[in-house]
């Protein structure tokens, strides 16, 4: 992971909403995380969600995402 994420083995939910975080990535060790949260963060790519598996909650919205890391081919 290259970001300040690592030992976060149980965070059930992160909200980094409202933010100026361009880049979001390292999140496959957050194996517990069910509720994330990075609307209106100016996001432009994100790495690591298929790796979330017991997420059942994501907020996206308010971001310039130009790239989904695993989501460009739908």
């Amino acid at each position: 992971m290259k970001t300040g994420l690592i030992g976060f083995n149980y965070l059930t939910h992160l909200d980094l909403s409202s933010n100026n975080i361009t880049r979001i990535q390292g999140l496959e060790g957050l194996v517990s995380l069910d509720i994330l949260n990075l609307a209106s963060s100016k996001t432009v790519v994100i790495e690591g969600l298929l790796a979330l598996k017991k997420l059942s909650w994501l907020h996206l919205s308010y971001n310039k995402i130009e790239y989904l890391q695993g989501f460009q081919d739908l």
